[in-house]
């Protein structure tokens, strides 16, 4: 049986939240034609198609995120390579860049993804112990990184802002 731990929850109950506030703004009311205005300016298209594409988008990045975990756990990959995947599933999605930056304040563009895939891990290992131990690997990791001065993305130089880093210069 999965055990699942606070911080899994939490982000789950997030993207809940964060869906479900999409679908409420999106759902019938009073100003149900403005919102539907606002929207198909905002993505060129029907109310409807919006939704489906995100919902698809969602289920699509969570599946993805669960195989980097299992990836990460296997140790076929580091944890800042698949770090750097998940900041590339969530690229384009401001939603997902604003409830990540809600979760993890105060964090770099690299140590945030770092930690997000921390709890994804923590929330698709099978045993509590396995978890917990895995965790731990995963948070020695990190402080290696930051103590040898390597916690960046090879692709990208740091940012303050995560949609508009410069690419790194070729040598």
């Amino acid at each position: 049986m999965k055990a699942l731990g606070p911080t899994a929850i939490g982000i789950g109950a997030a993207t809940v939240l964060a869906v479900g506030a999409l679908l409420s703004y999106c759902g019938r009311g009073s100003h149900s034609s403005q919102r539907t205005a606002s929207l198909e300016s905002l993505y060129g298209g029907d109310r409807d198609t919006e939704m489906e594409r995100q919902r698809v988008a969602l289920i699509n990045r969570g599946a993805a995120q669960v195989n980097l975990c299992r990836a990460v756990v296997s140790r076929e990959l580091s944890l800042l390579e698949a770090a750097r995947q998940v900041r590339d599933l969530v690229r384009d999605d401001p939603m997902a860049w604003a409830l990540l930056r809600d979760l993890f304040p105060n964090c770099s563009e690299e140590e945030l993804f770092c930690r997000h895939l921390m709890s994804f891990v923590e929330g698709h290992v099978l045993e509590r112990s396995a978890a917990a131990a895995e965790l731990a690997r995963l948070e020695a990791e990190l402080d290696d990184l930051r103590r040898r001065d390597a916690l960046h993305f090879p692709d990208l130089l740091p940012s303050t802002n995560p949609t508009q880093s410069a690419e790194r210069p070729t040598r």
